[in-house]
């Protein structure tokens, strides 16, 4: 086979390679996400920007929550951690019991969750919301109901609808907010929240306009508070200029932020991670590509080198003194 050949096939794989090798983060974008760093429908950007230039001490908290209570980057209380479930990261017991404990000292979780709406990215995770949000706030979540309790039959959201949200205007979140708006990509169940415990006291912030079921409540905790929206899209990049959404938001600072508090996005929990992670490592696309990409080149070196795979090469004769008396004889003859 032509050396020169080989090289060229081997160049023209190796460049394929390589640019398969940076495709795969771009594909990604396509699929948007809610964290900071996503520009996209579903993402947090235009938040966290808006957040920053208001002046509101703002980070992307990409940690355990089991570090939380001993950060020394903001005060011990007073502060708000905003999580989007289902999390693409699940959080075990232990991380559960730590943001309890961080809660209940006086800070606010904001639960954001795919509740009344199915974004794209949510089909991907393998989290459950329902049992995210029970285990994290001791409430139940369970399909929307009628009198009788049947489930309700116009509780159901088409796909691609516009959803209307309607403020309990008693509640702190809900001052001079006229109405809310969020989203669903794909056809959704609508769900409301449920007391186990009867000593425990939930307040509606906000229900939906068609069922009356609650959208937006809040569950104190110790001198803290936990606020679950039913809905990943209020907030997000697409809406959060719709309606009044953003004066929640607004009103949140001033009901639950405190001076010396922060607002912290959970992007741990939906893949931004500042540790290593073994796992995430090992199932990322791209290193499955790298080891193609190193086989194809020990493939065609074995190719190019090895006589098992190519026809021998006929070695040059090397001349020998018989060979020069034998070549003299005949020329005198």
């Amino acid at each position: 086979m032509n050396d020169r050949l080989i090289t060229a096939a081997g160049l023209i794989i190796a460049l394929w390679l390589a640019f398969s090798l940076m495709m795969p983060a771009q594909n990604r974008e396509a699929l948007s996400v809610p964290t900071t760093e996503d520009k996209g429908a579903d993402g947090y950007a235009a938040l966290y920007r808006w957040l920053d230039a208001s002046g509101v001490p703002v980070t992307s908290w990409r940690k355990s929550w089991t570090e939380l209570a001993d950060s020394a980057d903001f005060a011990p209380s007073g502060n708000i951690l905003f999580t989007t479930v289902a999390h693409l990261r699940i959080p075990d017991d232990e991380a559960i019991d730590a943001i309890r404990d961080w809660v209940e000292v006086g800070n606010t979780l904001l639960i954001a969750a795919t509740l009344n709406d199915t974004p794209l990215w949510s089909m991907a995770r393998s989290g459950d919301p329902l049992s995210a949000i029970e285990s994290i706030t001791g409430i139940g979540v369970e399909a929307a109901v009628d009198s009788d309790g049947e489930p309700m039959e116009e509780a159901g959201h088409a796909q691609g609808a516009l959803l209307d949200i309607d403020p309990v205007a008693t509640h702190p979140l809900m001052t001079e907010i006229g109405s809310l708006q969020h989203v669903t990509v794909e056809s959704t169940q609508f769900w409301s929240p449920v007391m186990k415990d009867t000593g425990l006291v939930l307040m509606k912030a906000a229900t939906d306009r068609r069922t009356g079921a609650a959208v937006i409540w809040e569950r104190s905790f110790g001198s803290g508070s936990i606020i679950v929206i039913g809905s990943s899209t209020l907030l997000s990049n697409r809406m959060l200029g719709v309606a009044d959404n953003a004066k929640v938001v607004s009103n949140l600072i001033a009901y639950r932020l405190s001076h010396e508090g922060i607002w912290l996005f959970d992007d741990r929990h939906q893949g931004l991670d500042d540790a290593y992670d073994a796992e995430s490592f090992l199932s990322d696309g791209r290193f499955g590509y790298s080891l193609l990409f190193l086989f194809a080149g020990w493939f065609i070196y074995m190719l190019g080198s090895s006589n098992r795979l190519v026809p021998p090469r006929e070695q040059p004769a090397v001349p020998h003194q018989i060979d020069f008396v034998r070549a003299i004889g005949g020329l005198m003859a």
